[in-house]
């Protein structure tokens, strides 16, 4: 009977170690802000794009690219990390039209996250998140569910394999008391 508390424990021990773990591994960093916005439609062309992120990013992990409707990329230099902010200049203030930025980062969690937006320089209406690059967040959203779909297949493998033991032990101890 000893043996089998032990068993139990030790499988209710390691569920909860893997349960916690999954927990923070489903959680990446993620893009909080940017100048300009998602959306955004802008009198006259940036400088500069600056992306802040929801905990410090690797330094020489950004990458950052302003494409035009030509594919034409406006950045100027490379990207300067200052702990959870990354910005590039750009080459010119951009004539109208409408802008891609897609950027590219390895986050604290040492997870690599990407993503994309699209504004617009000049007259017009609003741009649709639908057309060009999309939002960030359904660039960077599927690793999460995947994550936790993982998880659950590994949590519930240890509790089906600790109670197998658990009835096979139980088993034992009846038929031998019995």
């Amino acid at each position: 009977m000893i043996i089998t508390r032990r068993v139990i424990a030790a499988g209710i021990a390691l569920g909860l170690a893997v349960s916690l773990t999954s927990t923070s591994a489903g959680a990446h960093d993620a893009l909080t802000d940017s100048s300009p916005r998602s959306g955004d439609v802008l009198a006259s062309g940036p400088s500069e794009i600056t992306l802040t992120f929801s905990d410090r990013v690797f330094e020489d992990s950004a990458v950052v690219a302003v494409s035009d409707s030509e594919s034409r990329d406006w950045v100027f230099g490379s990207p300067a990390v200052d702990d959870a902010t990354v910005t590039v200049q750009l080459e010119r203030e951009l004539p109208d039209g409408e802008y891609d930025v897609l950027w590219r980062v390895v986050s604290s969690d040492s997870h690599p996250i990407s993503g994309a937006f699209t504004f617009r320089v000049g007259d017009g209406d609003t741009v649709d998140p639908a057309s060009g690059a999309g939002d960030t967040e359904s660039l960077t959203g599927p690793a999460q569910p995947a994550a936790v779909v993982l998880w659950t297949v590994v949590i519930a493998a240890l509790a089906a394999v600790t109670a197998a033991v658990f009835l096979s032990r139980w088993g034992t101890s009846r038929r031998r008391n019995g």
